[in-house]
């Protein structure tokens, strides 16, 4: 199979747009704007007491997947990238990403892709919007490990642009609700589930789990 090429796109949902295309369409709008392959919870479990997603905690009451996850700010960490600003809360991150259902084989390096990404929500924790850009491949950046041309820093380069744009930006812990959209055949979001009676959310493609007692800490 010939491998994708990237281009470094930037992928942006304009919840505008979907309005004014689902009108033209005539399909029947929410109460909320949402980008294309977001559903609302009552579209699909994505966690929450009404999916039944719980477990128990020691004191004997349940604990179930929270409606607004809890995401903590650690500097110099991979949830560095997060705070609040003018319009609500953001997210930010730089991460490798196959897509969905790739199963790794020779070639796999040039299926590989870094993504600049920026989610934002509003102060409720809803989702609003993504830039997302695709800044190259595992395979470019080892030919190119080092320097201003690298696929890291050109990476890097563009979240720190992204950030810039955002009016009072300050760094701290954030709370946001379940969301998904995929591009470039790639899932982007924070999905929940159950696993054996234990609740989980997890970020992708990032791969940062989210569990009880729910204080917003990661594992990988």
């Amino acid at each position: 199979m010939k491998p994708p090429i990237c281009l470094g796109t930037i992928v942006r949902h304009d919840r505008e747009y979907d309005r004014r295309k689902r009108v033209e369409q005539g399909e029947r709008l929410e109460h909320t704007l949402r980008p294309p392959d977001v559903r609302p919870e009552s579209e699909g479990c994505y966690g929450g007491p009404a999916c039944g997603m719980s477990t128990i905690h020691p004191y004997g009451f349940a604990m179930a997947v929270p409606e607004v996850i809890p995401i903590a700010y650690e500097p110099r960490h991979r949830t560095e990238a997060i705070g609040h600003y003018a319009e609500g809360q953001f997210l930010g991150s730089i991460t490798y990403a196959f897509p969905e259902g790739y199963r790794p084989d020779d070639g796999w390096e040039e299926h590989k892709r870094l993504y600049a990404v920026l989610h934002t929500f509003d102060a409720e924790g809803r989702y609003r919007d993504s830039d997302i850009w695709c800044a190259g491949t595992w395979a470019e950046q080892q030919r190119a490990p080092e320097g201003q041309d690298s696929v890291l820093a050109r990476a890097q380069a563009h979240l720190a642009k992204l950030l810039r744009s955002l009016p009072r930006r300050r760094y701290t812990d954030i709370a946001i609700r379940p969301f998904r959209l995929t591009v470039d055949g790639v899932l982007f979001g924070m999905l929940t589930g159950e696993d054996e009676g234990e609740p989980w959310a997890e970020l992708y493609p990032d791969r940062l789990g989210f569990g009880p007692p729910w204080d917003g800490l990661y594992e990988t």
